[in-house]
């Protein structure tokens, strides 16, 4: 038998329990995602907080530095422009114009003007802003002068301090021989002493050696005595003196090249030792003497013109010594000289304003140039 099927009817599907622990789940995402207002209060010792207050602070410490950084560069700027101004301030003090200067050293050699001329084409500014090292090469271009040192005098004026050569001899080309053998560009006749000086002949790279060999044969010709006039170093590296005294006219000494063997001292140190018995042994001075040979030297005979001519001009030169020399200034001049001569324990002083005299000539001045 057959049942009779029910009758189909629509009912809803039956509803899905959700457990409670997925609900508070999907809540607990859902807020999350809710953005937290700043205005929330957080509880102290979140580390979010502390985060946050120390981005804080490190901004304030970097715009902290960003200030100091602009004051200062600020202050610098200032103080540049501020020294800027006081700089060409202090150049425009007339009150503060080079006008004097003071020259210390040898005035015959090196007189104040001829210093003044040189130094006044490189001297600009004044007390304070004038270049020293361009006055002190200029002062060391003036003839004579070895060493030159500059320093202010309080407040217009310059003092050089100046150390000069020592003239040993003449050279070949005119220029001076110095004591430490270094040619130097003077005026003989500006020496003190006036002292005749001999002349060096020879390549001036072996000035220095042949001073030296100078200053060796000085002393060994000095126990006749006599004095060297000339001496000679040729490009064959031999030597060769002249030497004379008021009874022996120049007389050229033939020493050859140096040798280890026999140097040229002991050759010329031999013809000094027997020179007076040459000179006896041949009634006269010989007119010449070469001293190649080993072991001895020749003497050439006495020339009687030449002895006859030496006397005469020795006997004139000692007449003219004994002569008064002229007087520059007349006596009555002289008498009414005060001394002021602008010079004290061997300073030169010029001052501006000072009138020219006789005895007393125009002051040298400086101008800022």
């Amino acid at each position: 038998m057959i049942e009779p099927q029910p009758a189909h009817s629509h009912n809803p599907p039956a509803e899905r329990t959700v457990p409670q622990d997925e609900t508070n789940a999907a809540e607990s995402k859902a807020l999350s995602q809710i953005p937290v207002d700043d205005g929330i209060e957080e509880q102290p010792g979140d580390e979010s907080t502390e985060t946050t207050n120390e981005r804080r602070a490190a901004r304030w410490r970097w715009v902290g530095r960003f200030a100091l950084g602009a004051i200062v560069l600020g202050l610098g700027a200032v103080a540049v422009l501020s020294y800027e101004w006081a700089g060409n301030a202090v150049r425009e003090l007339d009150a503060f114009r080079l006008t004097e200067l003071e020259l210390a050293g040898d005035a015959q050699k090196v007189p104040v003007d001829r210093m003044r001329s040189a130094i006044e084409p490189v001297l600009s500014g004044n007390f304070f802003t004038a270049d020293l090292e361009a006055v002190r090469r200029a002062a060391e271009t003036v003839p004579w002068v070895k060493r030159a040192t500059v320093r202010r005098v309080w407040p217009s004026g310059l003092r050089i301090d100046v150390e000069v050569y020592r003239a040993m001899a003449l050279y070949e080309d005119g220029r001076l021989v110095s004591t430490e053998g270094v040619l130097f560009s003077a005026n003989p006749e500006e020496q003190a002493d006036g002292a005749t000086l001999p002349y060096f002949y020879g390549s001036a790279a072996q000035i220095e050696r042949i001073a030296r060999n100078y200053q060796r044969f000085r002393e060994i010709v000095g126990t006749i005595p006599a004095q060297i006039s000339d001496i000679q170093y040729s490009d064959r590296e031999s030597w060769s003196i002249v030497m004379q005294n008021d009874w022996m006219p120049p007389t050229r000494v033939e020493l050859g090249r140096d040798d280890p063997r026999r140097p040229v001292e002991e050759r010329l140190q031999d013809v000094v030792d027997s020179y007076p018995q040459v000179v006896k042994l041949m009634k006269g001075p010989p007119s010449s003497i070469d001293a190649r040979y080993p072991g001895a030297f020749a003497a050439g005979i006495p020339d009687a013109a030449a002895v006859r001519k030496h006397f005469k001009e020795v006997a004139e030169r000692r007449a003219a010594a004994l002569e008064p020399p002229v007087a520059e200034v007349p006596p009555e001049d002289a008498a009414d000289d005060s001394g002021d001569s602008g010079t004290e324990e061997n300073l030169e002083r010029a001052p501006l304003g000072q009138e020219a005299s006789p005895s007393n000539p125009a002051p040298a001045t400086l101008s800022a140039g």
